[in-house]
């Protein structure tokens, strides 16, 4: 069995390195990447992530997440309610996730694109900036 490292060892998300310029839609950048975890106990298709990370989850430490997305310069999920939200889920033993798998074959820029307007349409009802 492979020994994965620690998540302590985890760092930030390297979000210098991307063309910040490709990830606009609708005047709104959305490159807003931040590492919270690794590892699944699944292993669903077409997802990687148990295979990169092991099918062990590992939560970072809450107070590295929180210090990571302090960084993010346009930050629409790191509100103050955000945060405490994720807090109090993670006070009782909640994990929280958000992840969005794009860019399979039968996928249109036209999909992808309506798929970002509905999430924006629910940071509205969250009242998420």
């Amino acid at each position: 069995m492979f020994n994965y490292p620690d998540i302590n060892l985890v760092g930030s998300a390297r979000r210098d390195i991307l063309k910040r310029e490709f990830y606009y839609h609708k005047g709104v950048q959305m490159v807003d990447l931040f590492h919270t975890s690794r590892g699944c106990r699944y292993s669903c298709y077409p997802c990687c992530v148990s295979y990169l990370g092991g099918r062990q989850f590992r939560p970072r430490p809450i107070d590295k997440v929180v210090e990571e997305l302090e960084t993010i310069e346009n930050n629409r999920l790191t509100s103050d309610y955000i945060k405490e939200r994720i807090k109090m889920y993670h006070d009782h033993g909640i994990m929280v996730e958000g992840t969005i798998l794009l860019g399979m074959d039968n996928q249109t820029e036209d999909d992808i694109l309506r798929l970002i307007d509905f999430l924006m349409e629910g940071c509205k009802c969250f009242d998420i900036q």
